[in-house]
């Protein structure tokens, strides 16, 4: 991650407060997401043991500070991250010359799964994934452009973090799951669908996960019985037949809205995939 300047800071701080509800399907709200260095911290941190009914998360981005939470004295370095959970005593003892810090403090509902794994790590300084130190410089170059969309865009990448932490909280790496279903399944499926008019590697869509193909495969063989490249594959086929069985769009015109570079790779591959031409499959619904 670049080196936090103080233009860095003040771009940050300049759009204040976080207070909307996120408007997902989670009982989220984001508080506040603010950054902080070692010259500020004396007038900005509470001194006193102190508690709070919602999530803290503070994100080490330069030297160092030394915290006390659940009665232990916890040691966050540059590159890791602390989380504090609703209820638990804690307060800031010290930090180096050098130290800076982004802050997010936000509310869960206790029922939602995120709430549950992200207990786990109560307490603990844990190495920053480098999915969301790329996260976090996103938010910082989106709030030096200063939109009127900013504040939105910084929502979304924040809630983001938010859940990768979630994940890797949970030791045995435990789905969270929105209504029986993996959110990662449903982040995949729902990407595919949004993009099926260029065709997508695995690595794409894995990416968009924060996961490896290995483990996205792992996914959709657990709830949909195919690898992620079969599902692929078989949704840009659905999606080809159900454009063919209408009479409103040319094949010339199915094959350039589903991707393809020409007829002749559409219709190799709709033939390899279903034994029919997309010619010879219009005409038997005709």
């Amino acid at each position: 991650m670049k080196d936090i300047s103080i233009n860095d800071l003040e771009a940050i701080n300049k759009l204040g407060s976080i207070s909307d509800a996120y408007s997902g399907n989670f009982n989220f709200d984001l508080l506040r997401f603010h950054a902080l260095s070692a010259e500020e911290a004396p007038y900005m941190q509470t001194q006193k043991m102190h508690k709070h009914q919602f999530f803290e998360l503070h994100f080490v981005l330069k030297g160092k500070m030394l915290y006390t939470a659940n009665n232990k004295l916890i040691e966050a370095k540059h590159g890791s991250y602390l989380l504090i959970c609703p209820e638990t005593y804690h307060k800031i003892e010290s930090f180096s010359a050098d130290f800076i810090k982004c802050s997010l403090a936000f509310s869960l509902d206790e029922n939602d799964a995120i709430y549950q794994y992200l207990c786990i790590k109560n307490g603990q300084a844990e190495r920053i994934p480098q999915s969301v130190l790329s996260s976090l410089e996103s938010c910082i170059k989106e709030a030096e452009r200063d939109t009127v969309y900013s504040s939105t865009v910084i929502k979304n990448r924040l809630f983001e973090i938010i859940y990768t932490i979630s994940e890797i909280s949970e030791r045995k790496k435990k789905a969270v799951s929105f209504e029986g279903q993996d959110i990662r399944l449903i982040k995949a499926k729902q990407f595919i669908e949004d993009n099926s008019h260029i065709f997508l590697a695995c690595e794409d869509i894995a990416a968009y996960c924060y996961i490896s193909v290995k483990q996205l495969n792992r996914i959709f063989l657990k709830h949909e019985g195919v690898t992620l490249l079969k599902y692929l594959h078989n949704s840009k086929i659905a999606l080809a037949e159900r454009l063919l069985k209408q009479q409103g769009y040319s094949i010339q015109q199915i094959s350039e809205k589903l991707g393809f570079s020409s007829v002749y790779y559409f219709s190799r591959f709709f033939l390899k995939h279903t034994g029919f031409t997309p010619a010879s499959y219009r005409k038997s619904f005709s």
